[in-house]
């Protein structure tokens, strides 16, 4: 019974990377800020790959550089970061592909607080 638990989990538990880019201007000052990094992440998917909808749960580690420009004054530092969220993937067709919506909470530990950001991505699996 418990080779069965294992082979299940190993069958719903992959590993996925991201990589990432963003500028953000900033509010009442002159300047923006520039989030460049990448993320390994865990992603465990709560339903079989039969399902018409999936519903996955994602936790990672990454490192990311944060580049902050005000006015003439400039920043940068490559930092850990770290990020959790989750996914619903729905089947299109009778193939393998999938819409994914997805999000996940990450935060950059900087040098003085951390830089904490939600993106919402939207894309296209290929496989399980």
């Amino acid at each position: 019974m418990k080779r069965l638990g294992l082979a299940m989990l190993a069958v719903a538990l992959c590993i996925r990377g991201d990589l990432s880019y963003s500028q953000t201007s900033h509010d009442g000052a002159t300047g923006n800020t520039k989030i460049f990094g990448g993320l390994a992440s865990f992603v465990y998917a709560l339903m079989p790959a039969s399902a018409p909808a999936r519903l996955m749960i994602t936790g990672g580690v990454g490192m990311y550089n944060v580049k902050v420009d005000v006015g003439s004054l400039s920043g940068s530092s490559t930092k850990v970061g770290f990020g959790g969220g989750a996914a619903l993937a729905f089947k299109l067709g009778t193939g393998s592909t999938r819409l994914v919506v997805a999000s996940r909470f990450t935060t950059v530990s900087t040098d003085n607080a951390s830089t904490t950001f939600l993106p919402i991505t939207v894309g296209l699996s290929f496989g399980k």
